[in-house]
């Protein structure tokens, strides 16, 4: 379906931008005596991506209209020239669906002798590149050994990167919903250190866990936050992290707080609790963390009232680069329900309606105006009275000043089996044209106008190795765009087990420590032939990393170990490690 229905985009020149839901397109057929209607199918199924087609005979002996429901969908009718036919293709077009929930429409299809059909068109998902984590901050005792999970609640892949050797990560890379666990070394200082982990995914805001280790003998007490704001309603809660190496106590100074656990030893958290709703003003209250020896921690409760319904945002104005799709994250902050809107069929938003504090994801497509294009979503708000507030958001789609040639990926993958086939959308405004160089990989699209999808075709990869390929698009006068397309093999996988660090230097000072970079595909063991050079594992599968770690050199020469990583069936490979005097 998808190289019909590019087949015919290029075969009739067709950007078709979407229309309004009272846009009619209307083809005069050539009639013959009866007057009647079919269609070849009245459900469709149409792709996630933006200019997704799908088409549907048509015949009729009478002119013929359509009317799109939605303003995300289409429809263009394409008269048959053979003579004396009175059949005709509907193309149907989508623009991007930026939700991971499917999403349905219809069409009306009618003529003037009175037929109606309806065409119901259901677009797939697309999934939102989405990243939250389950803490953003973390403390650590200096000799506590312990391992903090956190919840990476994702639909892509990710990449997990510490800027600190003392801080341990249990994987570097994951994908959809895992948990990530954190440790640290033991601090053999007496003040504390502080380090970042970073949690990024293509297409999503980064995340960052701020990770707090205390130095020895320090007795400690601290608070993620000193300050939070319940909601009007009953049992509202807060989560806040306590970071301490003693024993203390938590007590609130309002019998409308709950605060638990009321005592606690060591790090933990604590949930701050409102036991009473609705209250007819605005009020406070504080919750006191105490131990002995340290300073006091306090927290601020506020509780708004139930007349009190706002909604925050951090900002109202955004702007996007016209070239690819948009995606905003807004943090939406308040106490009660609201309902999310939009004036322009070029944003898509997510979720429609909402209860308190959640993220709103708003979408936008490619946009090739020449001038700025500014759309406005809004979001409203019903009080007790039943009056409506709203707040209104403006985002600036850039316009485009200059030509155009952008490929939305400058990499892809296609798979081993023949006839594999991938779609690359790119996004111009120039006559354009792509080449391969490789003769197992094939353009579809060698040559088209404006924005469209670039299609390839690879045939079976027998061997057991991957390869690639390159695509070039390139336009008259504008200068060329490269795409890298990889292959994986087909056959039996090699054993493989590799390092990218043969040889690593080491400074003198205690805890020193370097990575060491494993690719692998079988399950492997290491060890140190010295014992001042430590590992912080011995043992691991696939691809992965040894973090090593030396005490003070104390001789007045450079000292050596050697790391050897084995598995079965493979020469075994060395790392020189050189710790400096």
């Amino acid at each position: 379906m998808k190289k019909f229905t590019l087949f015919l985009c290029m075969f009739f020149g067709l950007i078709i931008s979407v229309l309004g839901s009272e846009n009619q397109v209307q083809t005069q057929m050539l009639k013959v005596e009866e007057s009647s209607m079919s269609i070849s199918s009245n459900e469709v199924t149409i792709g996630a991506a933006s200019g997704s087609t799908v088409s549907v005979e048509i015949i009729s002996t009478e002119l013929v209209y359509v009317i799109c429901e939605n303003d995300w969908l289409a429809a263009h009718i394409i008269a048959n020239e053979e003579i004396n036919a009175d059949n005709s293709v509907l193309l149907i077009t989508a623009s991007r669906n930026p939700f991971d929930e499917s999403r349905s429409s219809s069409i009306r299809v009618y003529t003037d002798a009175g037929d109606e059909q309806f065409i119901s068109v259901l677009q797939n998902a697309n999934t939102l590149n989405l990243l939250e984590l389950s803490e953003n901050s973390l403390f650590f005792n200096a000799n506590d050994d312990s391992v903090f999970q956190i919840d990476v609640n994702s639909n892509t892949n990710w990449n997990v990167v510490s800027n600190q050797s003392w801080v341990n990560v249990s994987q570097n890379t994951g994908n959809g919903n895992q948990c990530i666990g954190i440790s640290v070394a033991t601090n053999p200082s007496g003040t504390k250190r502080v380090a970042l982990v970073s949690v990024t995914a293509n297409g999503a805001t980064s995340k960052t866990i701020a990770i707090t280790q205390w130095g020895q003998s320090q007795s400690v007490l601290d608070v993620s936050v000193n300050e939070v704001t319940l909601n009007y309603y009953w049992d509202d809660s807060i989560k806040i992290n306590v970071s301490s190496n003693v024993a203390w106590t938590a007590v609130s100074n309002q019998n409308w707080i709950q605060v638990s656990p009321s005592s606690g030893l060591g790090s933990g958290a604590i949930y701050i609790k409102s036991v009473s709703g609705e209250p007819e003003a605005s009020r406070q209250g504080t919750v006191t963390l105490s131990a002995t020896g340290v300073e006091t921690q306090t927290i601020q409760v506020n509780q708004v009232a139930a007349s009190e319904f706002y909604i925050t945002l951090p900002q109202t104005e955004f702007t996007v680069n016209s070239l690819g799709f948009g995606l905003i994250e807004i943090p939406v902050s308040s106490n009660t329900f609201w309902t999310v809107g939009s004036n322009d069929g070029v944003v898509d938003f997510k979720p429609e309606t909402g209860f308190a504090n959640e993220t709103l994801y708003i979408a936008t497509e490619p946009a090739f105006y020449e001038d700025d294009h500014e759309a406005v979503v809004w979001i409203e708000q019903r009080d007790y009275e039943g009056d409506i507030d709203a707040i209104e958001l403006f985002i600036t789609i850039k316009g485009q000043t200059q030509a155009v040639l952008e490929p939305d990926a400058l990499n892809t993958s296609i798979a081993a089996e023949g006839n594999s086939e991938a779609y690359i959308a790119i996004y111009s405004n120039l006559n354009w044209t792509a080449t391969s160089n490789q003769s197992w990989l094939s353009v579809n699209t060698p040559q088209y106008t404006g924005y469209g999808f670039l299609g390839l075709t690879a045939s079976a990869n027998v061997s057991s190795t991957t390869r690639y390929g390159t695509i070039t698009l390139s336009s008259a006068g504008y200068g060329s765009k490269t795409i890298l397309v990889t292959q994986p093999g087909n056959g039996i996988e090699l054993p493989k087990l590799e390092t990218l660090t043969p040889n690593l230097e080491l400074n003198a000072v205690n805890g020193s420590a370097r990575t060491i970079e494993i690719l692998s595909n079988l399950i492997w063991t290491a060890s140190s032939d010295q014992s001042w050079l430590t590992l912080n594992k011995t043992m691991g599968s696939n691809d992965g990393e040894i973090i090593i770690s030396a005490t003070e050199n104390n001789l007045a020469t450079t000292r050596q170990a050697i790391v050897t990583i084995s598995a079965p069936g493979v020469n075994p490979v060395t790392v020189t490690v050189i710790q400096a005097a």
